[in-house]
């Protein structure tokens, strides 16, 4: 494997891979290369949408009422869809819809461009903060976020996926370096979409970081300031609980059944078990035995991997918000695979590769069933949990060192 080598340590070989990979976002993400009418509708439909309620919200209007997404007298904020995110989302909304339309649409873009930037640049400090030699890494771990085709499917619909996963990676790293309040309001920004974040703050809890949950409290507190106001303090999350209940129970692309969500509850449902409401008391399950054997554990970071991992295979979301929230795992197996033999990195690569295959072009090729469409992801992320507790079992570093990196 010494071609192999020489071609990794070439400082051309590196920069265009970087080169590329940031290219191939613009392309797929920001411009219009498709150019198919059947693509191009779905260009910043989600930032759209979030600029619609934006509106709704300042002209004191209610978008967590059933009647708001029906009524004729608001075309202009209409989405025709209940909506699932918190009250406090609301400020983000708010902000795009305080711009001209096309203006808001170029600051989502440029925000998530920036979140995809700000992933990276902390999967670097993860592999830093485990003394990894980061010659290759910093070249390498950019190029594979970029080149995640998720990524450019999130930044081309102007979801807010990245700028979840973005607060939610930096948000557990300072929670863990004593910056108890930047960390705290990064958390609070994740938890826009509480399904993806809900493992996470659990573990908080669990951990007895009361001064960074207080600070989230009081940021999402803040954050909901309007929704208070124009439903009132309790009515303002009741019925966004309602809202995210009707979200659930209507048919579309995002629900159970769809070749688009992933998580073994949409595989139960493929399989004909319809019955239960919910696996996320599982991943809940899951993350109080992964507390209580933390010892384990070489590093307070492997448990996050652990934690996300658990979370794409429990909770209810779509392929784009797993696929963004796992990228810290290439970061974290590379800690562990970096000086292994090229068998185990290699199963590694094609693991990961697979798992951001688009699935239209799965479909394009093999046509395969709605069934394997959703088990296989689950598979892959199941194989690199289980890869990276056993990592850690059978590791010899001192089981103290969780308490190492604990500064709080």
């Amino acid at each position: 494997m010494n071609w192999i080598n020489t071609l990794i340590n070439s400082t051309l070989f590196r920069v265009t891979f970087l080169a590329c990979s940031f290219l191939a976002m613009l392309l797929l993400g920001v411009t219009k290369i498709y150019n198919q009418d059947k693509v191009i509708q779905f260009e910043r439909i989600d930032a759209q949408i979030y600029y619609k309620w934006g509106h709704a919200w300042l002209h004191g209007l209610n978008v967590y009422d059933p009647e708001f997404h029906l009524s004729n007298k608001h075309l202009e904020y209409r989405t025709n869809k209940s909506t699932a995110y918190p009250p406090h989302a609301s400020l983000l909304f708010m902000f795009l819809a305080s711009f001209p339309i096309n203006v808001a649409m170029t600051i989502m873009t440029i925000l998530n461009i920036f979140c995809v930037g700000v992933i990276a640049f902390f999967s670097l400090l993860l592999l830093k903060q485990a003394k990894v030699e980061l010659d290759a890494a910093r070249w390498f771990i950019p190029a594979l976020v970029m080149a995640n085709p998720f990524v450019s499917s999130t930044i081309f619909v102007g979801q807010a996926s990245l700028i979840i996963g973005a607060a939610l990676i930096s948000g557990w790293y300072f929670a863990y370096r004593g910056r108890w309040v930047l960390g705290g309001i990064l958390i609070a920004i994740a938890s826009i979409k509480p399904q993806l974040t809900i493992l996470v703050v659990f573990w908080l809890f669990l951990d007895k970081q009361w001064r960074l949950l207080t600070v989230a409290g009081i940021t999402v507190l803040v954050g909901s300031i309007v929704p208070m106001v124009v439903v009132g303090p309790i009515d303002a999350f009741l019925q966004w609980l309602l809202s995210a209940i009707r979200y659930i129970e209507r048919p579309g692309i995002d629900h159970l059944g769809s070749t688009g969500v992933v998580g073994f509850q949409n595989v139960f449902y493929l399989l004909g078990v319809k019955g239960i409401p919910s696996f996320l008391p599982i991943g809940i399950v899951l993350t109080a035995v992964l507390w209580w054997y933390r010892a384990k554990f070489a590093s307070i970071n492997d448990i996050f991997g652990v934690l996300v991992g658990i979370t794409c295979l429990f909770s209810l979301a779509v392929e784009l918000h797993h696929s963004v929230m796992i990228i810290p795992l290439i970061a974290i197996f590379w800690i562990h695979l970096h000086q292994s033999e090229w068998t185990k990195i290699s199963i590694a690569i094609i693991l990961m590769s697979s798992l951001y295959i688009p699935r239209v072009l799965l479909k394009h090729l093999f046509d395969p069933s709605a069934l394997f469409m959703v088990t296989y992801p689950v598979l892959i992320v199941s194989i690199f949990v289980i890869w990276l507790v056993w990592l850690n079992v059978t590791s010899k570093v001192a089981n103290d060192s969780i308490n190492a990196v604990k500064l709080t």
